[in-house]
């Protein structure tokens, strides 16, 4: 999200069951709240049983104009020609006030903040780009 004057940490999603999404984080690293956090996309703040599968993030990092207007910093960062680079955010956060959830590809490990042991996870598969670059040549 281009600066909404929030917290970029409290979850930009929060709700108890979140299926086959596709989430695309258009972010100025210079505009997150607070300094030095990184920005989470689902929360599980509470809850027993929440369900979380099959969601895809992709983050990115611009660097937009100044505007009033949030949507049309949005769709100008969307429509960008400049290089953007990715940005580490936590694909989904499990507070310790929620239990006995289920997560499944929704996000690499390192993407992923939860109990393991009151929580079922599955990682969603990575693939190393500097081994797969070597088996390519």
């Amino acid at each position: 999200m281009v600066d909404q004057s929030v917290d970029d940490g409290g979850g930009h999603v929060v709700v108890p069951e979140h299926v086959g999404n596709h989430f695309s984080q258009i972010l100025d690293s210079h505009s997150i709240r607070p300094i030095g956090a990184t920005p989470v996309v689902i929360r599980l703040i509470a809850g027993i049983g929440n369900f979380v599968s099959n969601n895809h993030v992709v983050a990115m990092d611009v660097h937009h104009k100044s505007s009033d207007d949030c949507f049309s910093a949005q769709v100008d960062a969307l429509l960008t020609t400049e290089a953007s680079d990715s940005i580490a955010v936590t694909a989904v956060l499990v507070d310790s006030e929620s239990t006995r959830n289920t997560i499944l590809d929704s996000g690499s490990d390192a993407q992923v903040i939860a109990d393991r042991a009151v929580n079922a996870f599955r990682a969603t598969p990575t693939v190393d780009f500097q081994a797969h670059s070597l088996v390519a040549q």
